[in-house]
């Protein structure tokens, strides 16, 4: 780290290099590889300017590898200081290679281009336009960011042109495509909402699929929507909408976490009305309809959950019920 500063020729010179050659260092084996950054300040002091450069060679961080990084950051002041701050325009680029989850498993690709631009107001409020991350497989936005102190609001959209890599991180081979749009709005007493809706287009299950997988493809269809709304605040938070519509799955559920007594209370409801669809997939006759409850409540640490399914007409294979009907429930002790 070095800094010159010049009053009289109205000058300002500085730089640092950070260069952490093992990352576990900084943790546990969790983290891997080489992680740097360098950064100048240059330029008259009453209008100086920014420039950082991060870079990441081989980094590990858990289940996610990332070969080579490389962002390049940029603030320029908007006029002369005189008194007060006038403001600074924000900007990044740069470049994700190598980017996977587990078992390879990407959202957007593993070659990734970024790009942001926003403002810094002599407010000290920052406003980002538009972050993206655009690879081959489709583009993940971040876009009407506002940051006053604890005041917060942004928009998510993600767009992917095939979401076998999102559907492997939750253990399902399926492919097709998603949009995501997301909004988030916080306030400096904690308080804040936040949703999110989700359609899919052209949604299967892969010729080399399991039986699981093909019959999650079926029963969702080519076209499931899934939305999502919830609150949060130091009091707890509260799911008050998640609902997945499906050809033949529907599913929907409300649920909360209270802080003062540690407790949680949902209920999730699912319908299939026709079971036929899992013919193909099951690669034997299916009729009939099926219906669950679940209900948790109690401590967090230790929660009840009852459940309670049902099904009739129900046909598998050469198994027939005119009715049957499970209830269940389960109750950590500890």
């Amino acid at each position: 780290l070095s800094c010159t500063m010049d009053p009289a020729a109205d000058a300002l010179a500085a730089k640092g290099v950070i260069d952490v050659s093992d990352a576990s260092r900084l943790a546990t084996s969790a983290l891997g590889g080489r992680l740097g950054a360098k950064f100048t300040v240059a330029g008259p002091l009453s209008r100086p300017s920014l420039n950082a450069d991060a870079t990441a060679r081989g980094f590990r961080a858990g289940p996610v590898h990332l070969a080579d990084g490389d962002i390049k950051a940029s603030a320029q002041v908007v006029a002369p200081i005189k008194g007060s701050f006038p403001g600074a325009t924000l900007a990044a680029q740069g470049k994700l290679a190598g980017l996977a989850g587990p078992d390879g498993t990407t959202l957007a690709g593993q070659n990734l281009d970024f790009d942001a631009k926003g403002m810094l107001t002599s407010d000290w409020i920052v406003d980002v336009d538009q972050a993206a991350l655009t690879g081959q497989g489709g583009t993940v936005t971040l876009g009407q960011v506002h940051i006053d102190g604890g005041n917060v609001r942004g928009r998510l959209a993600v767009s992917l042109a095939d979401l076998a890599g999102a559907a492997s991180l939750v253990g399902l081979r399926l492919t097709g495509g998603a949009a995501v749009a997301g909004d988030v709005t916080t306030a400096p007493d904690g308080h804040g909402t936040t949703s999110l809706a989700a359609s899919f287009t052209k949604l299967a299950a892969p010729a080399t699929a399991s039986s699981l997988d093909a019959s999650v493809a079926a029963l969702l269809g080519p076209a499931p929507k899934l939305d999502l709304t919830a609150a949060f605040s130091a009091e707890g938070a509260r799911l008050t909408e998640l609902s997945l519509a499906g050809k033949g799955l529907t599913l929907a559920g409300t649920g909360g976490y209270t802080a003062a007594s540690d407790s949680l209370d949902a209920k999730v409801s699912l319908d299939a009305p026709d079971l036929t669809l899992l013919t193909a997939a099951l690669g034997q006759p299916c009729a009939g309809t099926g219906e669950a409850k679940l209900t948790i409540s109690g401590p967090a640490v230790s929660p009840r959950l009852d459940v309670a399914a049902g099904a009739k007409r129900l046909r598998l294979g050469e198994l027939a019920l005119t009715e049957a009907s499970l209830e269940a429930s389960l109750i950590d002790s500890a």
